[in-house]
């Protein structure tokens, strides 16, 4: 959803948030990992959005020390 000709930036932060939601458990590592990656792919096509910094800020807080489960 980011990287293709008609991207929607917006839907695709949504569904990152979602699937990154600390209330739904601890998401799996490839979650966390794609979110790094949509971080990267998103930020070099629209620049640091406030959606981009919210992404990036809830992958840093599920790879906390504190918040490993698994």
């Amino acid at each position: 959803m980011a990287l293709s000709a008609s991207a929607d930036l917006d839907a695709a932060a949504d569904i990152m948030l979602e699937a990154l939601d600390p209330s739904s458990g601890t998401p799996m590592m490839q979650v966390r990992r794609r979110g790094l990656e949509f971080v990267r792919d998103a930020a070099a096509r629209w620049g640091d959005t406030p959606s981009l910094r919210a992404i990036r800020d809830m992958v840093a807080s599920v790879n906390s020390p504190d918040a490993q489960h698994e």
